[in-house]
């Protein structure tokens, strides 16, 4: 099996910006990173459902995050607690 020829452009952040969230989660704490993945586990399931457009994930994923602090986690219970209360964020 052959791949052909594979080609890399930069990201349009204008286009794609749940990219651009992603990374900057990267660049903040865990609880950033696991909130972005958390909300936007339960944001695509209702958009999937018809509750929201896809084009809101980003918005309320933005909003989600700017309400959550620097944080790391030293368990998974801890990081189960975190998703939980991302759960009622969201």
């Amino acid at each position: 099996t052959s791949a052909g020829d594979l080609q890399f452009f930069q990201i349009d952040h204008n286009k794609y910006p749940a990219v651009k969230l992603a990374r900057q989660c990267l660049t903040k704490s865990q609880a950033h990173i696991i909130t972005y993945n958390s909300a936007d586990e339960i944001l695509v399931s209702a958009f999937l459902k018809g509750k929201i457009k896809f084009t809101d994930i980003v918005v309320y994923l933005e909003k989600i995050l700017q309400k959550i602090e620097d944080q790391t986690f030293s368990s998974i219970e801890e990081i189960k607690d975190h998703h939980i209360r991302v759960q009622q964020l969201t």
